[in-house]
Parts: C-alpha cells; sequence; structure tokens
C-alpha cells in the first residue's frame, strides 16, 4: 500500500465507533435540542395571531362584510 492510499484511508475511516464518549454526547445533544424546542415552541393560536395580514386579503376581508352585523341591524330596526 503506498503513503497517499494509506493516508487516504485512515482520513476516510470513521473513529466515531470507537469512541467512549459518543453516546453520552448524543443524549445530551438531544436533551439540550428539546429544551431549545420546547421554549421556543408556540401553539398554532399563537402562530396565526402573529401573522401578518396583507393589503389585498384585508380588502377582501372589508369586502365580505360581516353577516351578523347585517342581521344585529335589522333587530333595532
Amino acid at each position: 500500500m503506498t503513503e497517499e492510499i494509506l493516508e487516504k484511508s485512515l482520513r476516510e475511516f470513521d473513529y466515531s465507533m470507537f469512541s467512549k464518549v459518543k453516546e453520552s454526547l448524543l443524549k445530551e445533544l438531544l436533551k439540550r435540542q428539546r429544551q431549545n424546542n420546547l421554549k421556543n415552541f408556540k401553539s398554532f393560536a399563537q402562530q396565526l395571531a402573529e401573522e401578518k395580514i396583507c393589503d389585498e386579503e384585508l380588502d377582501f376581508v372589508v369586502a365580505a362584510g360581516n353577516s351578523n352585523r347585517n342581521e344585529n341591524f335589522k333587530k333595532n330596526i
């Protein structure tokens, strides 16, 4: 085996299978990821409340009107 082939083989080899800390590191990283996900979790209602509505969508809402408003108006007459 030439020196270049040996060097390439050693570079490409996965040494992590011999690591004694691999599992503990993985568990720690997963634990931190779960904690971050819980901190950043937003309910669907919160996500909807934060969404922005564009002017065109707002125009459609205004044009659609409110059917309850018409019923309330008729009751007051």
